[in-house]
């Protein structure tokens, strides 16, 4: 990006890094280090990724923002530099709604379905990586697509299991908002590569907020985590 400004680290007034992992003080230090090393000298903000595109979808205003991709979080945001974390445990304890979540239970209906006899609609799509004994978390979260499209093609067995995950994700949404605030209209605007490919997904998750709580509002997202941590240093006067 500087580079395409013609810029160089020594231009900067402050950076921004939005990292995975970066709640963790040890890792902001990491991070930090790494920028100070390749030639940033001014001010430096390290926090998560999850809070630029917070920041970004708010425009730093109240608000939640959350997100299903490979993992799944939720945060509110009170406009004043102070969000409220809900999920992001990560995927051996947590990460409900996320693309894991969703392709570990389309793994797990196959198995069902292959003890019980019978074949599952989407077996030949999951059956190779189901015999995977090395795959990973992101591969696992991969199968979302998978479920996503035959949702989206009128499978049963897949809209059932997208509507788990809009469950779950509303629950993350209705969590940060009760512990935020007393009440009142608050907007919530939702991010990641599983929410963001799927209007279905989307739509579930609205329908069940819109029944369990009327002040939750759903919005299209302001700005981008670009814009998010542009905010973040405007924020912070650097």
């Amino acid at each position: 990006m500087l580079d395409r400004a013609g810029l160089g680290a020594a231009d900067c007034l402050g950076v921004c890094a939005g990292a995975a992992g970066a709640s963790d003080a040890a890792n902001r230090k990491i991070y930090r280090d790494i920028l100070t090393r390749i030639g940033f000298s001014c001010p430096i903000v390290v926090t998560t990724d999850a809070e630029i595109a917070l920041t970004g979808a708010t425009g730093g205003e109240k608000g939640i923002m959350v997100i299903s991709g490979t993992g799944s979080i939720c945060l509110a945001g009170d406009g004043y530099g102070e969000a409220l974390r809900v999920g992001g445990w990560g995927h051996r304890i947590g990460d409900e709604g996320s693309g894991y979540a969703i392709g570990r239970e389309l793994l797990s209906q196959v198995a069902r379905a292959r003890d019980e006899g019978r074949e599952h609609p989407l077996a030949h799509a999951a059956l190779s990586a189901a015999y995977n004994p090395r795959i990973t978390a992101p591969e696992i979260a991969a199968l979302a697509t998978v479920c996503i499209q035959a949702a989206e093609e009128g499978c049963a067995q897949a809209r059932d299991i997208l509507q788990g995950a809009a469950k779950e994700l509303a629950r993350l949404v209705l969590l940060a908002y009760r512990r935020k605030w007393d009440g009142g209209q608050v907007n919530y605007y939702c991010g990641g590569g599983v929410l963001d490919a799927s209007a279905l997904l989307k739509g579930m998750l609205r329908d069940i907020l819109a029944g369990k709580c009327p002040d939750l509002r759903l919005c299209e997202p302001k700005g981008d985590a670009l814009a998010g941590a542009l905010g973040i240093i405007i924020g912070r006067k650097l």
